[in-house]
């Protein structure tokens, strides 16, 4: 088992020295689950800001479709943790940061935003 395990990361290493990274299978973007952001996203009320197919408020952006414009887990999380990086010519944006979230609550959250499609 040990052997095993060794030989795995031995592999990994090598992957990513090869190709400059991580392989894709083991990228953020893999890691959250939609299903856990929704759940999230409803106890955070973002429904109170947002509206997704109709349904919620009309502080912020329609969500309906915000996966369907492609910017990624990645760019969800900045948003999410710091509103102003991603919205710069919004000098006071309604939206709170995040910041306070696990690596994990982001990554779930952002993978529900980029599900939406």
């Amino acid at each position: 088992m040990m052997k095993s395990l060794n030989a795995a990361l031995l592999v990994l290493a090598f992957s990513a020295t090869l190709f400059g990274g991580v392989p894709e299978l083991w990228s953020k973007e893999r890691l959250g689950v939609p299903g856990n952001g929704k759940i999230l996203y409803n106890k955070l009320k973002c429904n109170y800001c947002h509206k997704i197919n109709g349904d919620g408020g009309d502080v912020g952006p329609d969500l309906t479709a915000i996966g369907a414009k492609a910017k990624g887990v990645e760019w969800h999380i900045k948003t999410l943790t710091d509103p102003r990086s991603t919205h710069p010519r919004h000098p006071t944006p309604h939206m709170p940061k995040f910041d306070k979230l696990t690596d994990k609550m982001l990554l779930d959250l952002a993978s529900y935003l980029e599900s939406l499609k």
